[in-house]
């Protein structure tokens, strides 16, 4: 391909995928509010929802980032909790498999078993 294809190519795709970007920040920008703003069950709950069937916007969203979106949990809690299930906290909870590698995000079965552990505590 041409470089000046190449260049049409990125211009017909940049908007289209800066308001992909712009859309998926709006929605995790709610999702947080919405969760901060609740008590720590509530919030933990909630995350346990997101966990469970993450809606639209959250592919590549890590699970540290979202753990830490519930009240009076910090880094050092997000970060305890994660090492005691043996999880990273840079791991995505969803991805799309076409963008990125199967190994960076959580498995179904262990966004089961943090939402699990959520529930428990």
């Amino acid at each position: 391909m041409a470089s000046t294809d190449m260049k049409v190519l990125y211009r017909s795709h940049a908007p289209a995928a800066l308001s992909r970007a712009n859309e998926v920040k709006r929605i995790r920008y709610a999702l947080k509010r919405e969760v901060s703003a609740l008590s720590e069950p509530d919030g933990r709950e909630r995350v346990v929802a997101l966990l469970i069937d993450p809606p639209d916007g959250m592919e590549g969203a890590r699970i540290g980032d979202v753990l830490s979106w519930i009240r009076l949990w910090g880094d050092d809690r997000v970060t305890r909790f994660l090492a005691r299930a043996g999880i990273s906290g840079e791991k995505a909870i969803v991805v799309t498999p076409a963008r990125y590698g199967h190994d960076l995000a959580l498995t179904p079965r262990q966004r089961v078993m943090i939402a699990e552990r959520l529930r428990a505590i």
